[in-house]
């Protein structure tokens, strides 16, 4: 472990005996540790040593006590240690073999004890040096699972996040599934309601993945979502939304996205891209890419402006098939990537399914592709299919 290998162990000796303390400091002097040993003979000023060196950041790894001291006797003595600092590992030096004092303090959290009697270089430098491995082992759980605690908590907040996706719009069927590469992704998707009877459709695609995208995605989306009820056009909304990426994402993360706007009425869409494409999949197989010039990722040019495309007129089974790199770029357990002309055969098997069907079969091309190997990258998909 890094403590034995970059730096002294230092260690807290509680010992009010001159002598049993002088003969510990030789046994680790003579120890193949290398150990600071600051020594005290009280638990006042234990507890004082212990605070002075937390203050100079320069904590002690563990503690050496005897049980009985001038100021504290017995049990007494351990748990007047460990109720101060409940991190520091002690280790009980014991004037009896088999004392029961030193077990009880052990079975009540002490690593380790030594009777005073069996004392070498060898077993005390063996008891110091399991007992703050221990330690250390148990606080690096602790961290593990407090991190997965709160990566747990941050995925249900993102999963709340998605939209619920309409089920009851005339004229359209629509399904969207998003699945992060880790507990939490930087994929996202979205569908606004405007008062003139237009869906509008995002996908956007946070560079990286894990909890950094995670943020960046849920900013994006709030700044999206507000832009959209000030703005009904693709390519304004993505200007908007690229000024505050930009400014944002000073850590040098980027957002790909495509955002559509469907007038179902009439069965048009306009569209604009910021480095991500979208497709409309017809009902004879072919597939049409959907592209405006200057497509740069939101965040890479602070004053871009972003070009929405002309009408396009659709018909009844017609799809808007929206998704993120991460199907193209899914890799089998040999490092092939799936790429998107597997991506366009899938979509073409499954041309006339359903929406919902669309995007469910795809996926699970893609995931049997990967198979055994768990995709490496957030995957969504979206699909708006004309009815």
């Amino acid at each position: 472990m890094n403590v034995f290998m970059n730096r002294p162990l230092r260690l807290l000796l509680i010992e009010d005996s001159p002598s049993d303390a002088e003969l510990i400091q030789i046994h680790l002097e003579r120890s193949p540790l290398s150990v600071q040993c600051q020594q005290v003979e009280t638990i006042a000023q234990a507890l004082t040593a212990i605070d002075d060196a937390a203050a100079s950041n320069t904590p002690f790894h563990a503690a050496l006590l005897d049980l009985n001291l001038p100021d504290s006797t017995g049990i007494e003595s351990f748990q007047r240690i460990v109720a101060h600092s409940p991190d520091l590992p002690v280790v009980i030096l014991s004037g009896l073999a088999g004392d029961s004092l030193a077990l009880q303090a052990v079975q009540e959290g002490a690593q380790d004890y030594l009777p005073k009697s069996e004392l070498s270089s060898s077993s005390l430098a063996r008891a110091v040096r399991y007992s703050v491995e221990r330690h250390e082992r148990t606080l690096e759980q602790r961290r593990l699972a407090a991190l997965e605690h709160d990566l747990h908590a941050a995925a249900l907040i993102q999963k709340r996040l998605l939209p619920k996706v309409p089920t009851s719009i005339p004229g359209v069927e629509i399904a969207a599934h998003s699945i992060p590469a880790d507990a939490t992704g930087g994929d996202f998707f979205d569908f606004y309601r405007l008062p003139d009877g237009r869906l509008g459709t995002l996908i956007a695609d946070v560079s990286g993945h894990g909890l950094g995208a995670a943020f960046i995605m849920a900013s994006t989306m709030g700044i999206i979502r507000s832009l959209v009820h000030e703005h009904a056009d693709p390519g304004t909304i993505l200007t908007a939304a690229n000024q505050h990426v930009f400014a944002e994402t000073s850590s040098g993360h980027f957002v790909t996205a495509f955002c559509g706007m469907l007038d179902l009425p009439r069965q048009e869409l306009i569209f604009a891209n910021a480095g991500h494409g979208g497709w409309l999949l017809h009902d004879s197989g072919v597939i049409q890419s959907l592209d405006t010039p200057g497509g740069f990722p939101l965040g890479i040019v602070d004053d871009h402006s972003y070009e929405t495309s002309g009408l396009l007129r659709l018909t009844p089974g017609t799809s808007l098939i929206m998704l993120t790199d991460g199907l193209c770029e899914a890799e089998d357990d040999q490092g092939q990537l799936f790429t998107m002309d597997r991506v366009h055969a899938a979509l073409r098997d499954l041309r006339g399914a359903s929406a919902s069907e669309l995007v469910e079969g795809t996926l699970a091309v893609v995931s049997q592709f990967c198979q055994p190997r768990k995709p490496l990258d957030d995957m969504t998909m979206v699909a708006v299919t004309m009815r």
